[in-house]
């Protein structure tokens, strides 16, 4: 449907109301779907709904009331409202994704403007702020937590936003699908890394990600963690589009991190979003992680990859070493180099058996990361 035509929650039934999206009449809280079931008497208040009921009649082909009858008796709309906080890149795809299903999205955070996706909603909203969250997310199915904060102040700011988005999924009963990385493992953790070994961070950074988790599996309703590998794709901020990209773009050397000659785990941001809209209607048991699916090549071979996409000579690589790394005043990447100082692999047998989705092709990924450039 279009955004402005009818739009149908999960359990609440059309003839609960013909309101327009983001509307706070609500159907009480209840298990299964909404059916289709339209009360003329109620819809027929309002005239200014009029328009609307002539989309939602046209949309599923009611040419007759036998029509009408049979479509309120047999078929169930999966419409859903969802809240997604955080409007980086992740964040972004994750809205257009759910949009696209004909669900009722609202996209949040601090800065968000006026978006042009179908079926979603741009609200400026503070994610520490639990009561103005939970105003918009009154009604939602589930909350996905996308949002980011500065690298160099994850301990410092992670935490209020988390404990928000938490206060406000309890408040409204949501779901939490909370977007993770592997961090939490630790550098002892065995490769492949499978989303049910126990959690040991052995940097700051991935203490604070095991303690949002924490928080987060500890609320009074369900949540799911879907953890990714480092990103690629369009907008990604990560070592890779911070290091290599800016040098092979300009054809001069590189310099990286670690082993460039060990395989290593490349999450698409395509692919995570697609991950954290398929966790929305997992039927299994909750409280658990998913793997984002990945692609492996090494930081030379994706470096070499990237170059031949932009018809760039493949300049020379070489590793930062600590010192340097402390000279230029990169801090943050000295406790997490080690995920590069040998080869990191992920099991995302399960996302794939379980969620259905499958990791895109690594030249489709290195495409869209450099599209600006092409």
């Amino acid at each position: 449907m279009d955004h402005d035509a009818v739009m149908i929650r999960s359990r609440q039934p059309v003839g609960a109301c013909f309101d327009m999206p983001g509307s706070d009449r609500y159907a009480s809280r209840g298990p299964g779907r909404s059916e289709l079931r339209i009360h003329a008497k109620h819809a027929s208040k309002s005239w200014q709904n009029l328009p609307n009921i002539w989309r939602f009649l046209r949309d599923f082909q009611c040419r007759s009331p036998l029509d009408l009858r049979l479509v309120c008796q047999r078929k169930e709309v999966h419409m859903s409202y969802y809240v997604v906080v955080g409007a980086g890149p992740v964040g972004r795809e994750t809205a257009r994704l759910l949009g696209e299903q004909g669900h009722d999205v609202v996209l949040t955070s601090r800065s968000v403007s006026d978006i042009d996706l179908p079926g979603v909603r741009a609200m400026q909203a503070d994610a520490t702020d639990a009561a103005a969250l939970s105003r918009i997310s009154r009604g939602a199915d589930a909350i996905f937590m996308c949002a980011m904060a500065p690298y160099h102040r994850w301990p410092t700011d992670f935490f209020p936003i988390v404990d928000g988005t938490v206060r406000a999924a309890e408040a409204v009963d949501a779901k939490i699908i909370l977007l993770g990385n592997l961090y939490s493992y630790g550098e002892n953790a065995d490769s492949p890394l499978r989303s049910d070994l126990p959690l040991d961070p052995t940097s700051r950074k991935g203490t604070v990600r095991t303690i949002m988790w924490q928080r987060v599996s500890r609320a009074n309703v369900p949540a799911i963690e879907v953890r990714s590998s480092d990103y690629l794709g369009y907008g990604a901020v990560t070592y890779f589009s911070l290091l290599a990209l800016p040098s092979v773009v300009e054809g001069k050397p590189v310099a990286f991190l670690g082993d460039l000659d060990a395989d290593h785990a490349w999450a698409f941001i395509k692919d995570a979003a697609r991950t954290l809209v398929a966790s929305a209607v997992y039927t299994g048991e909750w409280g658990r992680a998913f793997h984002v699916p990945s692609q492996y090549a090494s930081p030379r071979d994706l470096v070499r990859r990237t170059a031949a996409m932009l018809g760039r000579e493949v300049a020379p690589m070489r590793c930062y070493s600590v010192a340097e790394m402390e000279a230029l005043g990169m801090h943050e990447l000295v406790e997490m180099q080690y995920l590069f100082d040998r080869p990191l692999l992920v099991d995302s047998s399960d996302t794939e058996h379980l969620l259905g989705v499958k990791a895109s092709s690594l030249d489709v990924m290195i495409a869209d990361t450099v599209r600006d450039y092409l």
